[in-house]
C-alpha cells in the first residue's frame, strides 16, 4: 500500500492558541492558516487554557512525537513532517504572583529556560522552523480584567521571548513574533506616550485620564476581549498577518505558493490513468 507524508503546521500554547480555532467572532488564526495552505499542509492546534511554559516543557515531546511519529526505527523515517511549530506562551507566565497565591506566574529566567527547552525539543524531533510568539498587551481597564494581569509585565515577557529567539538565531530557523508592539501599533500608540490600558492611578484613586481615554477609545479595546487578555477577531488578524509575514520573509520555501499539494490538482490528473497521475508528486 502506498503512503503519503503529511506536512504540518503545529500551533502550541495556552488559551490564546486554544481559542484560535473558534469562529464565533468571525476571523481567526487557525482557520485562516488552513485556508492559506489548503491541500498542502495540515494546521494542528494544541492550545491548553491556563497553561504556562512550565506545563509546556513537560508535554512538548509527547505532542511532537504524536504529530510526527517515527514510522521506521531503522531508517528514522516519518509519515508526517512538521514544517513549522508556533510556540505561544507568556500570557499566564507573566501574571503577577502578588495578586494571587495560586498564580500561574513563572519567573522570567525560568520562562526563558522553558522556551529554550521547547525549541531544543523541536529541533531534536526534526521540526524545520520555529516561531516564538511573545504575549500581547493587556487592557487593564477592561470591565472583566483580572487584577494579576499587567501590560508592563507582559512586555517584559515579550522582550524575554525575543531574547530566546535571538539566542538561537536565524541559523537555527527560529524567529520571533512581537504581538505586544503589533497590538500597540495597531491601537495608535508610539513609544514615549502613556501606555494604553494601564491601571495607573492619580492620587491613589482614579485611573490616569489619558490612559483611560486611549484604552476605552475602541483602539486597544477593539483588539482584546472584555477581560482585556484574550483576543478579538481583530487581534487574531494581527497575529495571522504578522505570522504570515514572518514566515514569508524568513523561509520563502514555506510560502504556500512554493509548496506542492498533497495530491495533484484535478486538472493535472489523467482520468484514463488515475493510478499514475494521482501519485505523480
Amino acid at each position: 500500500m502506498r503512503s503519503i507524508t503529511v506536512q504540518k503546521i503545529v500551533l502550541f500554547g495556552d488559551s490564546q492558541t486554544e481559542q484560535s480555532s473558534s469562529q464565533a467572532g468571525g476571523f481567526n488564526l487557525a482557520p485562516a492558516l488552513q485556508h492559506e495552505y489548503w491541500s498542502k499542509v495540515q494546521v494542528i492546534t494544541h492550545g491548553y487554557g491556563g497553561y504556562n511554559t512550565e506545563h509546556g516543557r513537560h508535554i512538548i515531546d509527547a505532542i511532537l512525537q504524536s504529530e510526527a511519529p517515527v514510522a521506521n526505527q531503522t531508517t528514522q523515517t516519518r509519515n508526517a513532517r512538521i514544517r513549522l511549530l508556533v510556540i505561544s506562551f507568556g500570557t499566564n507566565d507573566a501574571a503577577d504572583p502578588s495578586h494571587n497565591r495560586h498564580s500561574q506566574s513563572v519567573p522570567l529566567d525560568r520562562y526563558k529556560e522553558n522556551l529554550s527547552y521547547m525549541v531544543a525539543a523541536a529541533k531534536r524531533q526534526g521540526v524545520e522552523a520555529v516561531v516564538l510568539v511573545g504575549p500581547a498587551p493587556v487592557n487593564e481597564l477592561a470591565p472583566e480584567a483580572p487584577l494579576d494581569r499587567d501590560t508592563q509585565r507582559a512586555r517584559l515577557y515579550s522582550d524575554a521571548t525575543a531574547q530566546v529567539a535571538r539566542h538561537f538565531g536565524k541559523q537555527s530557523n527560529v524567529a520571533f513574533v512581537d504581538l505586544w508592539h503589533a497590538f500597540m501599533d495597531a491601537a495608535g500608540w508610539t513609544e514615549g506616550q502613556p501606555i494604553l490600558g494601564r491601571r495607573e492611578c492619580v492620587g491613589g484613586v482614579q485611573p490616569n485620564s489619558l490612559s483611560q481615554a486611549l484604552a476605552t477609545s475602541g483602539k486597544l479595546a477593539g483588539l482584546l476581549a472584555s477581560d482585556g487578555v484574550h483576543f478579538t477577531a481583530k487581534g487574531y488578524r494581527i497575529w495571522y498577518d504578522l505570522l504570515l509575514q514572518t514566515v514569508r520573509e524568513q523561509w520563502p520555501e514555506l510560502r504556500s505558493e512554493n509548496l506542492k499539494t498533497i495530491f495533484p490538482h484535478i486538472f493535472d490528473i489523467d482520468p484514463n490513468d488515475l493510478p499514475s497521475s494521482l501519485w505523480q508528486h
